[in-house]
This record gives structure tokens, sequence and C-alpha cells, in this order.
């Protein structure tokens, strides 16, 4: 009895397995495949040329070949890609899933001469893929680190490290991504640092969309540094690059994003920080869809007829063609574009800018003349500029414009006598207060500009009555 048990379990694994490694097989190519045409619909510069797939029974060897067509290239070039898939339940024997796909970018003879010089025998880019048999799977991508030195001078660089998970059919994406850094030293003095870059998201493709998207995505660059020999000529630090996408309420979309940045100088000179946050709320989703989908054809078929990119024109009235179809329903729906907050400085010498833009009772007959759009905009935007950095900024032109002066002719050329600009610019304040245009108080310089109706207005006044 125990005899038999073991031959038919010896049966089963026999025919069991090779029937499984054949059915994940076909799977993994379908996968792979798919994921082929997703790279191609989300990337739409890049052309699919080749798309050979050469299964066999444990392996299989998969080779695209893209022709990127970027904006103001001539020729297309060229991109491969080599996938060298191990079929499941067990891929290599030493792991578990439907396979385990090892990506190789195949590059130029020419390429991979200059890169052996820095690299050696390591590729510049590693990654591979783990299917699983639940659906999806995950894709590990790493960079090794290097140094390199030559006559001009040294560089090296940390190497990256990435990982993304994605479910099946990229319903949802997953990612994180991080680089310690890159420094470089010239002989002649000058230097550049790149500290730590960072980077994350999580997406969840919208129902009933083709190619959009909820969720978060966050960059972040520790610092930046380049110098022109002893002294430093510009640094910033803490720089950090976010956006969110959400759905409030079904069928409208939500974007918001932010870009930040800390610590600026130039030379010896603390310029503070920079700021800017945006969002544009009550989107309409199905339009934004459509309107994206269009661009991404168009852009496609550019590239499928070998161009570099659609001429100015083209763009225009493919854009003008879409707008029409699609924006009068995005009009329609009262959708709010906002400049939250947009601000550069210190505490005490600063610059800030905020807004919002949005379009009240369009009509179809609007959208078929977009110049009827004019009167329906509704828009505000209040600036505050410290009159502190007022006076900084013009004591810098009045330097620059001394600089460049004696850099002309130095035999002849004379610097300003003193700070000419400076007075300019206070007469010019001072008559743009008296006529209303500007608000002096608290040390700052304040407008509100307002847009409604038709008629537009400086703090509270129709410009048509400001003398």
């Amino acid at each position: 009895m125990k005899k038999i048990l073991l031959a038919a379990l010896a049966a089963v694994i026999l025919i069991g397995y090779p029937l499984s490694t054949y059915l994940l097989g076909v799977r993994a190519e379908n996968a792979s495949r798919a994921w082929v045409e997703t790279l191609s619909a989300a990337v739409p510069y890049f052309r699919v040329a080749k798309n050979d797939y050469r299964r066999s029974f444990l392996k299989a060897t998969h080779v695209v070949e893209l022709e990127a067509a970027l904006p103001g290239m001539d020729t297309p070039f060229v991109v491969t890609m080599q996938n060298e898939v191990e079929h499941g339940p067990f891929p290599g024997f030493n792991s578990l899933g439907v396979a385990r796909v090892t990506h190789t970018l195949v590059l130029p003879a020419r390429v991979q001469q200059q890169l052996a010089k820095v690299l050696g025998d390591k590729p510049p880019l590693s990654a591979v893929t783990m299917l699983k048999l639940g659906g999806g799977g995950s894709t590990r991508v790493t960079s090794p680190a290097f140094t390199y030195k030559d006559e001009k001078g040294e560089a090296s660089w940390q190497g990256i490290d990435g990982q993304m998970d994605f479910s099946k059919g990229y319903e949802r994406v997953n990612y994180t991504f991080a680089a310690p850094g890159l420094s470089a030293k010239m002989v002649d003095g000058s230097e550049m640092k790149i500290g730590k870059i960072g980077a994350a998201g999580q997406q969840e493709k919208i129902a009933q969309t083709e190619a959009l998207y909820t969720g978060n995505s966050t960059v972040t660059v520790e610092s930046v540094m380049a110098s022109s020999g002893p002294q430093t000529t510009f640094s910033l630090s803490n720089i950090s690059y976010s956006a969110d996408l959400r759905l409030p309420v079904p069928s409208f979309l939500d974007v918001s994003g932010k870009v930040a940045a800390q610590n600026i100088k130039f030379g010896a000179e603390d310029w503070g920080t920079f700021e800017y946050a945006f969002s544009a709320k009550h989107l309409h989703l199905q339009s934004v869809d459509a309107f994206s989908k269009t661009m991404r054809e168009a852009y496609a078929s550019s590239a499928r007829r070998g161009q570099s990119a659609q001429s100015a024109t083209q763009l225009q009235t493919t854009m003008l063609d879409a707008f029409k179809k699609h924006g009068g329903t995005l009009l329609k729906n009262d959708p709010v574009i906002e400049l939250d907050r947009l601000r550069l400085g210190t505490e005490r010498d600063y610059l800030s800018m905020n807004g919002s833009i949005r379009f009240v009772g369009v009509t179809d007959a609007d959208i078929k003349n977009p110049m009827g759009l004019i009167p329906k905009i509704n828009a505000r935007a209040e600036i505050v500029l410290a009159e502190t950095m007022l006076t900084r900024i013009a004591g810098k032109a009045s330097s620059t414009l001394g600089r460049n002066a004696r850099g002309s002719d130095p035999a002849t050329a004379e610097a300003p006598a003193g700070n000419d600009v400076l007075p300019m610019v206070n007469a010019q304040t001072e008559n743009a207060v008296a006529q209303g245009y500007i608000i002096r108080g608290g040390g700052t310089l304040r407008s509100t500009i307002t847009y409604a109706d038709g008629k537009l207005s400086i703090n509270g006044r129709a410009v048509d009555n400001m003398k």
C-alpha cells in the first residue's frame, strides 16, 4: 500500500509539475505582453518597434525594442530591453511564484565601452521582477556605486535602490526609491554635491478610466551645493515635491501639489526658503480622462510615424479640438484652480502670493468660441512684498549693473555712481501707492487684484477709475 501511495505521488509530481510550469509559462507571457502595452500607453513618446517573446519549457526570452521620439529630437533613439523569464511554480528552483524576470538594458557598444571605464563588468542598472501566484508582483531596481577619477577631477556616485509592488493589472502600485547621493570635484576647485535622494508613492487606478490614478507621491533631495572655487556660489537644502490626487466626491477629482526648498544661499547671502503650493478642485473626472487620452494618442501617433514630436501648430490644434470636445463639461462643473501659496524669502525679507481662478456660467456656445470664456472668468490674486526685500533686490540690481559696466570694457567703463537703481524703484513705488495700485503699511507693499464680470479692479477700485 505504501509503495502504491509513493508511486501515485510520484506520478502526480511528474505530470502535475510540467503541466503547472506550462500553464504558468503562458501566464507569464500574458503578463509580460500586458506590461509592454501598459508601458506604451503610459509613455506615448515610446513606440514598440519589437516585441519578441520566445517561450520554452522552463524559460523564455522576451526582447522589447522601443523607439523614443522625444520633443526636440531630430531622429528617434532606440532602447532595447532583454528579459530572461524563469517559469514557476519554482522559478530557478529557489523561489516561489508565476515567474522571475531578470531585466537587462542592452546599450549600444560605444556606450557600453564608456561605462566599462567606470563600472567595470557591473551592469549600470539591474532589475528583477517576481510575478506572484495570486496576481501582481514586485520589481527591485538597483544600480552600483562607483568612484571615477581622471585628469579633470573625481566623481562618486553611491548607487540607487528601488522597489515597486503592483497588483494584478496594475490596479494598485506602491513604490520607494533611494539614492545616497553624488559628489564631484574638479581640479580647478569647482565642486558639486547632491545629498540623499528619495521617492515614494501609493497609487490606485480609478475605475472606468483609462490611465488615471488617485494617491500620493513624494520626492525629496537632502541638499544641493555647487561651487566655482573656494567660495560656495549656490546651495539649498530640504528640497521636496509632493502631489496628491483624490476623489472627495464621486466623478470629481481634486489635485494638489507642493514644491519647497530651504536655506537658499547665493554666496554668503541667505535668501531664506521657497514654497509653491497649488491645487485644482472639482475637476470632472470623465472629461479629464478623455482629454488626457486624446493628448496621449496624439503624441503616440507622432511617435508611430517616426516623427520626433508634433509641431507647435499641430499640438495647439489638437489641444484646442480636445478642449472643444471635452472642455464644456469640465468648465460647466465649476472647477477651481488655486495658487495656495507662493513664497520666497526669510521671515523679514519676503515675497508672497496667493490666488484662485474659476469659470462662472459657462455655456456650450462659450466653448465653441474660447474668447467668449474671458468674461466668465472669476479670478483673484493677492501679492505682498516686504519693503526690505524690495530694497535688497534693487541693491543687487545696482551691483550687477556695476559689474557688467566694468566688465564690458575695463579701461573705459565706469560703475554707476552710488545706488542709482534704488531711488528709481522708490519713485515708481511711491507713484503706484499714490494711484492706489499698491497699499503700503507695516513694512509691506500689498496689492489685491480681482477680475469678475469682465471687470478688473485693484485693491477694490476699478482700473478705469484709478488715476
